[in-house]
């Protein structure tokens, strides 16, 4: 029976988390498909492992790998681990690896598409960390569809997991734009954090600041203006990480290295945080 190992960040509330809780589901769903089994790694976020022995020091037969930029920092360390390994979102083509990866760029596309349905072309962008990848797409995307128009967005940097960060970066977009009244944040945690703020601090959502957030998380349905999100299907992605894993496993013989890739769609789930300019109902 074959050990997978999933990666993900040894973060403080990770046990509450939705997204990779989803993850997890995914991965049990796929391991249990296949017959094998899985086995959590919790890696200290920040630090190298390029170099660590995951086959001798945790006994797994293939890495599930989430968030890698966060642990790794060479391109090279699937071919020093030595293991199949198959990277859950932030795609890169100098990996040798199995990418399973989400269309973010599409994602920033139907958002901004989304504003522009709805009169809005005073446009910020919170983008997600340095070592987010996808978010990088994300905002690629929304740039590329606002290239259509003639319209820029601002943008400042905001962060997964830092609430006074992303703040900052709302101030920071405010102060170069005053006059925004759309933005899109690369993930629900950075959307759902500025609606609060908002809402106390004497901004309507959405009547003075349309939102849309990334991931939709059940979160969504519930805020106080319900947050319109890009909708990712993690648990299909990381139940196709294991399928890739455990195709490899069933060759005869088995091959080198574990390459290849998936793409999956993202859909945008509209709610009331958008704003229509035209008219006064929020959609």
């Amino acid at each position: 029976m074959k050990t997978i190992g999933l990666i993900l960040p040894d973060l403080p509330d990770i046990e509450g988390s939705v997204y990779f809780s989803n993850i997890i589901t995914g991965v049990k769903q796929g391991t249990d498909a296949c017959g094998y089994v899985y086995k959590t790694l919790l890696l200290q976020d920040g630090k190298s492992y390029d170099n660590y022995d995951f086959r001798f020091r945790e006994g797994v037969d293939g890495l599930i790998i989430n968030s890698w930029r966060r642990f790794f920092c060479d391109h090279a360390f699937v071919k020093r681990i030595g293991l199949p390994c198959a990277v859950i979102n932030d795609f890169d083509e100098n990996i040798s690896a199995y990418h399973v990866y989400e269309d973010s760029f599409s994602g920033g596309i139907q958002a901004a598409r989304y504003f522009l349905a709805h009169g809005h072309k005073d446009m910020a962008v919170i983008t997600g960390p340095e070592w987010s990848r996808d978010g990088q797409q994300r905002y690629a995307g929304f740039l590329s569809e606002l290239s259509k128009t003639g319209l820029k967005a601002v943008s400042a940097m905001g962060d997964y997991d830092d609430k006074k960060k992303t703040i900052a970066a709302f101030h920071a977009v405010r102060d170069m734009r005053p006059e925004v009244s759309a933005l899109f944040c690369c993930n629900d945690k950075m959307a759902l954090w500025l609606m609060e703020y908002c809402l106390d601090n004497n901004l309507r959502c959405p009547q003075d600041i349309s939102l849309i957030g990334y991931d939709d998380m059940p979160a969504c349905v519930n805020a106080a203006a319900p947050l319109t999100s890009i909708r990712v299907p993690v648990e299909r992605l990381s139940f196709f990480a294991v399928e890739g894993i455990a195709e490899y496993y069933r060759r005869e013989p088995a091959a080198v290295s574990l390459t290849g890739q998936k793409k999956v769609p993202v859909a945008l789930i509209p709610r009331k945080s958008v704003f229509k300019k035209v008219g006064d109902k929020g959609l």
